[in-house]
């Protein structure tokens, strides 16, 4: 089936230059330049994803993201783009619902990545929301193969597992699932498969043909990466660990900012309580704190 995409931006050059990519990948597409366009567009038309510069005109991302997901369709993955987005930005605009944001200039393989994922997404089956209701703790341990990260939607079966979490809110679903993907994507690309960022470089085609290739060495495709998840009512602590068995990394010398908050560790870090590294940058553990209790009020005496 043919899915439809929508595109805003304000440049002609670079709506023609993502159609002409997308529909070498049969998508559908409509685009213009004007946002309050595009929520006329969402208003009469049915589509399957948007695609959004973050300062369109007329209607820029963040007000796109209020009034698409309260009032016409809160369902629409809407994908965020910009050259430049503070935290406070990007901590908006994932709680309002951004399904991903992608930095400009666009890298043709994350993009294509990034509206793949979006549409494979299945829906919560409507019995595991019950369990929420009767959980007050949980543990799950999980290994995943080479195999399992090329044919398996790793992601959104971990989604689904964090969705039966109780108390856990629709918005940190999203949050969690953004850093789940970062934390899986670089325990298979860097660790197992033990690609640099040449990677990148390639076309969605080209790296689908490499990974292919990879996985025919046993010193490879025998790896795997193990998942823990934990979570305690009493505390409202979720925990996530991610170890694959790859050659590590120096994550010391990491530096956070804001060009890099659209991936990787940069964009955990700000979506989580706490991150920590440990046998070697081989396990990646997260906290996320799922209900913050209210602060008591301050006693004052009277003398």
């Amino acid at each position: 089936m043919e899915r439809r995409l929508l595109i805003i931006d304000d440049s002609l050059e670079f709506l023609k230059s993502l159609t002409n990519l997308l529909e070498l990948y049969h998508y559908k597409v409509k685009t213009t330049t004007c946002g309050q366009e595009g929520i006329k567009l969402l208003s009469s038309h049915n589509f399957d994803l948007v695609l959004c510069d973050f300062h369109a005109p007329n209607v820029g991302g963040i007000e796109l993201l209020e009034r698409v997901k309260l009032t016409l369709n809160p369902d629409i993955p809407i994908i965020l783009m910009a050259r430049h987005i503070s935290v406070d930005r990007t901590l908006n605009s994932i709680r309002l619902g951004a399904a991903d944001l992608i930095r400009k200039p666009i890298d043709d393989f994350q993009i294509i990545k990034a509206i793949s994922r979006q549409l494979d997404k299945k829906k919560v089956n409507p019995y595991q929301l019950q369990i929420s209701s009767f959980l007050v703790g949980t543990h799950y341990s999980f290994e995943f193969t080479a195999h399992d990260f090329v044919s398996t939607n790793i992601v959104d079966f971990l989604t689904n597992h964090l969705s039966n979490i109780k108390n856990i809110t629709p918005a940190i679903v999203n949050e969690l699932s953004l850093c789940v993907e970062e934390l899986i994507s670089n325990a298979f690309i860097h660790g197992t498969f033990g690609l640099g960022s040449a990677y990148k470089e390639l076309s969605n085609d080209q790296y689908n043909r490499f990974i292919t290739q990879l996985l025919g060495r046993p010193s490879i495709s025998e790896k795997k990466v193990f998942i823990n998840i934990t979570y305690r009512k009493s505390t409202s602590i979720l925990t996530i660990s991610v170890t694959d068995q790859g050659s590590g990394f120096n994550y010391k010398n990491i530096k956070i900012d804001e060009t890099n908050l659209f991936r990787g560790i940069g964009l955990i870090s700000v979506l989580c309580d706490k991150v920590a590294y440990s046998n070697g940058g081989r396990t990646v553990r997260i906290e996320k704190i799922l209900e913050r209790k209210p602060k008591p009020a301050s006693v004052s005496s009277q003398g």
